[in-house]
């Protein structure tokens, strides 16, 4: 009987140390191949930056690929005609790593909605989305409250005439260090549209030219990318709708998303 029960419990002790053994396994197992754990990400994004330089600060924040920050720029981000730069506003956001380049892109147009409604009663989107465009040039031309009020009451009475607004010039310069950069021979410089050199994918390697939207060209620039340097007397000349030392009236954007106190002082100067 004794060894009997000596069996019984040798029998029970094998099995529950098999059972901890396997236990521990699947365990090491799940651990291994587990996902990232999904966490909660803060990025606080300054005023007045064009939409690239969001993008560049969410990639590095929420460790982007290249891809998916192009996707931002080029396809989220660029929705309707409203909703392509100027409305992306500054602001510390809290931003899960689960997210999707479209649900971020979609955190900041619903803060830049609200924004309209609180600031922009009565104005048609139309209206605001151009008090927007002067905002964003006041701004980046200012480097005082008062100097702001002055420039974007000038900018109000002179939109159809030339600006010759050097931030405008800054933000050209830039994009065609970004984007594909010879304009499209066409006399439609003013739309944005410039030259793609496309390959084919013949058995000779051939490509050809075609006539597309600046946006779709998308390059992407280096992480330390230089913003808004000075310009010359020769970048004046470069052609680009944005250059309004070249083309008449506000561009077909803005040139960065303006900050509240921009678009208040705007609003204000507003004939």
């Amino acid at each position: 009987m004794r060894e009997s029960k000596y069996k019984i419990q040798y029998s029970i002790a094998f099995v529950a140390l098999l059972i901890i053994g396997v236990g521990i396994f699947f365990f090491s197992q799940s651990s291994i191949t587990a996902p990232d754990e999904t966490h909660i990400v803060t990025v606080t994004i300054p005023d007045g930056l064009r939409k690239e330089q969001t993008a560049r600060m969410l990639a590095d924040a929420l460790d982007w690929s290249k891809d998916e920050e192009w996707k931002f720029v080029v396809e989220d981000t660029a929705r309707d005609i409203l909703h392509v730069e100027g409305v992306f506003p500054s602001g510390t956001y809290q931003i899960s790593t689960a997210s999707s380049t479209y649900e971020v892109a979609s955190m900041f147009l619903d803060r830049s909605n609200e924004r309209y409604r609180d600031l922009g009663s009565g104005l048609s989107p139309e209206e605001w989305y151009e008090t927007l465009k002067v905002a964003a040039i006041a701004e980046r031309e200012a480097s005082t409250s008062t100097e702001m009020e002055s420039i974007a009451r000038d900018i109000w009475q002179n939109r159809y005439s030339y600006l010759q607004s050097d931030a405008t010039v800054q933000y050209v310069k830039d994009t065609m260090q970004m984007y594909a950069n010879e304009a499209c021979d066409n006399g439609n410089t003013t739309s944005g549209m410039v030259e793609y050199h496309e390959y084919v994918g013949n058995s000779d390697g051939a490509e050809r030219t075609v006539c597309i939207h600046w946006r779709l060209a998308y390059i992407g620039a280096d992480q330390d990318f230089d913003w808004w340097q000075p310009i010359t007397e020769a970048d004046k000349e470069l052609r680009h709708g944005y250059n309004t030392y070249l083309y008449k009236g506000l561009p077909q954007h803005p040139i960065a998303t303006p900050s509240e106190n921009a678009i208040t002082t705007t609003l204000n100067s507003r004939n």
